[in-house]
């Protein structure tokens, strides 16, 4: 199941993968609630995977971010036998 699907599933927009502006492919951010419906876990969880630098994150102005392509890094180390 791809994040959209998850997305999708919970209830939220299904959102675009990424989006143009000038011809530059920007990169997309997903909220935390989002991360942990894919991830199947709690936000709590997600929020501590952060914290412990196992999942990067970005601040944006008081919110939370992680964007798509550092989940599936994370996601990829995870299945390859990384820790969570």
């Amino acid at each position: 199941m791809d994040i959209d699907e998850t997305i999708h599933m919970a209830g939220k927009k299904n959102l675009k993968k990424s989006s143009t502006v000038g011809g530059i492919e920007r990169e997309r951010f997903l909220r935390l609630d989002d991360v942990a419906a894919h991830l199947l876990l709690s936000v709590r969880t997600v929020e501590r995977l952060c914290h412990e630098g196992k999942l990067p994150y970005n601040k944006v102005n008081r919110s939370v971010r992680i964007s798509e392509e550092d989940l599936k890094k994370y996601e990829d180390s995870v299945h390859r036998g990384g820790t969570t």
